[in-house]
């Protein structure tokens, strides 16, 4: 059975998180992680990962979603 539905991209981005964090003197240094990117689409509370390079997708965008 597939599911096939109609929206519209709200969000694309890169997403990032501070793998750790410390402290030279008065500087605050950071080891960052590069999550890849995702697409958020009208209708969804969730981020959709989309791999690690930028998608083609662009904010406005009418797609389609199956699932298979």
């Amino acid at each position: 059975m597939n599911y096939v539905f109609h929206t519209t991209v709200l969000k694309v981005e890169e997403r990032n998180r501070v793998r750790r964090a410390w402290k030279e003197g008065d500087e605050v240094k950071t080891d960052m992680e590069n999550l890849g990117w995702y697409i958020l689409l009208d209708g969804s509370r969730e981020g959709l990962f989309v791999g690690f390079e930028k998608p083609g997708f662009m904010v406005g965008q009418k797609v389609t979603v199956t699932i298979a």
